[in-house]
């Protein structure tokens, strides 16, 4: 962190011009970093009938993550990101003979981020998984609604203040490092996988939101 922190300096010096700026107090470089996130992992282990009327079955497991953060920095837009991860790890349809391992793609948007006190969230839309082995994707939609269990566990960090000493007058570095809380949440919904609609079983369900950083540089 002392490293990180003595490079980001030396670049706000260079970058900002600190030797010639007034003597007026002036904030140099300011970030900041906030998200949040809704985790499951799910398992589909159930038998089907199939289209000619014979007896088959459909196994597969994976996770599904939706995401959104937002990045403000000095000098820079600010940047936000949404979107839903997909991972089916191995899919096995009986009726169809579509078999596949190791899948992963993603939905652009979709997501809800969950309420201040991680009550709820969602991850709904459609989107592809491709087949890392073979390269074909299949189709996946869902609409699953997270609903907050049990208690709710923060943590928070402290501040460091200091204060740096250069040939044109003192710098003044606030850092606030991050404050996190997370919630076990239960699962529900619909899911659908290459076009099979399926009855799934939810389990290491979280919901998740952090602030990890929030740096000032002040001339003084």
């Amino acid at each position: 962190m002392h490293t990180k922190l003595t490079l980001t300096l030396a670049t706000v010096l260079v970058t900002a011009g600190i030797a010639s700026v007034a003597q007026a107090k002036a904030t140099v470089e300011k970030e900041k970093f906030k998200g949040s996130q809704a985790f499951t992992l799910f398992q589909v282990n159930e038998t089907l009938t199939c289209a000619d009327g014979s007896s088959g079955s459909v196994f597969a497991s994976g996770s599904f993550s939706g995401s959104d953060s937002m990045t403000n920095e000095t000098g820079t837009p600010k940047t936000t990101s949404n979107g839903i991860f997909l991972e089916i790890d191995i899919y096995s349809n009986t009726c169809t003979g579509v078999n596949f391992s190791f899948a992963t793609g993603g939905i652009s948007g979709g997501y809800t981020p969950p309420t201040k006190s991680l009550s709820s969230a969602e991850l709904a839309g459609t989107g592809s998984v491709q087949d890392f082995d073979t390269g074909a994707t299949f189709p996946v939609s869902l609409d699953l609604v997270f609903e907050g269990t049990g208690p709710l566990t923060s943590s928070k960090s402290h501040s460091k203040t200091r204060t740096v000493q250069t040939p044109d007058g003192p710098i003044t570095i606030e850092e606030d490092t991050s404050a996190n809380s997370n919630r076990a949440a239960d699962v529900s919904g619909t899911l659908s996988i290459n076009g099979q609609d399926l009855d799934a079983t939810f389990s290491t369900t979280t919901l998740i939101s952090n602030a990890n950083r929030d740096l000032t540089i002040t001339k003084n």
